[in-house]
């Protein structure tokens, strides 16, 4: 982007660590990140190995299939306390009123929010799935050569 003419790169030197580079958008910049904007999106792809697994779940070992549930679950734990803990500091005390009336961007505030919504409804469906496949433990009905 910066031979494009879209950023603007510095190079920070640093005592403690290594220097780093911090980047300004350019007009150009600016203006090709509006009309971005102004563009549809296009539909949230989903693309997760787990549910290609699960997909198949009868057909494999069920406590397998848990366990990387489980795993799915505890990521998804911690990935909702970090976001919970940026918005905290993001809001400095205010309530989201305040903060949508004062702030100079809300934009990483509703991405936050986004991810937020995202993990919850990922440890929802992990416990859903961890409860029916526990309750099909064992047992396997897929038959060779059938989808469904």
């Amino acid at each position: 982007m910066e031979d494009k003419g879209l950023v603007s790169g510095e190079t920070v030197v640093q005592t403690t660590r290594p220097n780093k580079r911090v980047f300004s958008l350019t007009e150009a910049g600016l203006e090709e990140l509006r009309q971005f904007i102004g563009e549809p999106s296009d539909r949230m792809a989903l693309k997760d190995d787990l549910l290609v697994k699960i997909t198949a779940v009868d057909t494999a070992d069920h406590d397998a299939a848990l366990a990387d549930i489980e795993r799915r679950r505890e990521s998804a734990v911690d990935q909702l306390a970090r976001y919970e803990d940026d918005v905290e500091r993001m809001l400095r005390g205010r309530d989201e009123e305040t903060f949508v009336r004062t702030a100079r961007r809300i934009g990483p505030y509703l991405t936050l929010l986004r991810g937020i919504a995202l993990e919850q409804e990922n440890i929802s469906w992990c416990d859903t799935a961890m409860r029916l496949v526990a309750a099909r433990r064992g047992r396997s009905t897929a038959k060779r050569g059938r989808t469904a």
